[in-house]
């Protein structure tokens, strides 16, 4: 069972957490002391990794690989150490992005237990390592050995229960967010730039309008009023088109629906009796289509969408 991520960090979400295994949203850790250097690197890394997939994920802190709590109690002497602010300190020590952190601590049975939520960065971009994270440790001849733990320019990403360096097959998934940011920003300014040439179009010579699906709601009333107002059917049969199809193909079938009416309303105020009748057709046949056969309620709705128009339209329809 997969993650449901939502940056919550109540007890109502770690008992959800704890009913799951390890996977890529989700990390285990008997114990972290953020004084010991080892604990801090792989903690670290741990966090960055997760930031690096989108939309980020959960620490639990206080539980074992296996998703219990220890056998022996596991109690935080220092409970600052683990507030969310000193924990994306920590992180912000080895990176350059801002990573946010969000934890909360919580005792089941006499052990603490922090769930800690690692946010992907606001960008949308991955984090690599700033600085080398290393520690030292005994090799078993009375001396002692450096460990590193990452280098500058690492990028690691969670994958299933653990750390790995990011790798060509993992760019679409690590780059998601940042690509829904760039695709957002360009249809903001799409919208932008449509709404107001719609708004400019006078009635002088035919200049048809675009109607894509992706624009705003607002945008494509605009469009739709600049259409008729240009009498561009040929722009306006393709979307009523394109919306029944969406309709047909899709789960979601307020919002074509919502553009229809919208449509259907517009060419009405316009006295466009032809476009108008042409709108409550498309609609009979959207839901004619979702069903094996044209059902009751569908054949009573386009009747009575129909019956509201005014004669001269209905005379149109026949």
């Amino acid at each position: 069972m997969a993650v449901v991520w939502d940056g919550r960090t109540d007890e109502e979400k770690l008992q959800e957490l704890l009913r799951l295994g390890e996977q890529t949203q989700l990390d285990f850790k008997v114990e972290l002391d953020l004084r010991d250097r080892k604990h801090e690197l792989d903690f670290v890394k741990d966090a960055v990794a997760m930031a690096n997939r989108p939309p980020g994920g959960y620490i639990l802190i206080g539980i074992t690989d296996e998703g219990n709590l220890p056998d022996k109690p596991w109690r935080i002497k220092n409970r600052q150490m683990f507030d969310g602010a000193t924990l994306r300190d920590k992180i912000g020590k080895y990176i350059e992005a801002d990573i946010e952190v969000v934890s909360q601590i919580h005792t089941l049975n006499g052990s603490d237990v922090v769930v800690v939520a690692i946010f992907s960065t606001r960008s949308g971009l991955p984090v690599p390592m700033m600085s080398v994270g290393q520690y030292n440790k005994p090799n078993g001849k009375g001396r002692m050995k450096t460990k590193t733990v990452f280098r500058p320019g690492e990028i690691f990403i969670r994958d299933g229960a653990g750390n790995v360096p990011v790798r060509y097959r993992d760019w679409p998934s690590v780059l998601s967010k940042h690509d829904h940011h760039m695709k957002e920003a360009a249809t903001s300014d799409v919208n932008s730039l449509m709404s107001k040439l719609a708004d400019a179009i006078g009635g002088g010579s035919k200049v048809n309008v675009p109607l894509e699906p992706f624009l705003a709601d607002e945008t494509v009333s605009s469009a739709i009023r600049a259409n008729i107002r240009q009498g561009n059917r040929a722009e306006l049969k393709i979307f009523l088109q394109n919306s029944r199809d969406d309709i047909v193909m899709n789960d979601d079938l307020v919002k074509p629906l919502v553009r229809l009416v919208g449509v259907g309303c517009e060419a009405m105020l316009a006295d466009d009796h032809y476009l108008a009748v042409k709108t409550i057709e498309t609609m009979y046949d959207a839901f004619a289509s979702i069903a094996k056969s044209p059902s009751a309620v569908a054949a009573r709705l386009s009747q009575a969408i129909y019956s509201g128009l005014p004669p001269s339209a209905q005379a149109v329809g026949n």
